[in-house]
């Protein structure tokens, strides 16, 4: 699943939005797969966050506020994001 690619304007900068959401069932496999993919991506300009339950959910915002390319997330936390931040979206 993608989520929003359109530019919307927060504090004066662009945010582009999310190229790519990859869903895990745990946080566990969470944590797995974004270290995979940061090691992967280490040479490249993409970004990622983590989003899981059971970790500071203020740490995942300012994550998600440097606008990554992609996020590895939990269902729950991801549902929780989206309820509270209102500019991401999942269209």
């Amino acid at each position: 699943a993608a989520a929003a690619a359109t530019d919307l304007r927060a504090g004066g900068r662009t945010v582009r939005g999310l190229r790519g959401l990859v869903i895990v069932p745990t946080r566990e496999l969470g944590l797995q797969t974004f270290l995979f993919f940061k090691t992967y991506a280490k040479f490249t300009s993409l970004s990622a966050c983590l989003l899981t339950g059971g970790e500071s959910i203020e740490a995942q915002f300012a994550a998600l506020a440097t606008n990554p390319e992609v996020a590895v997330a939990t269902p729950g936390r991801l549902l929780q994001v989206l309820d509270e931040v209102k500019a991401l979206t999942l269209k």
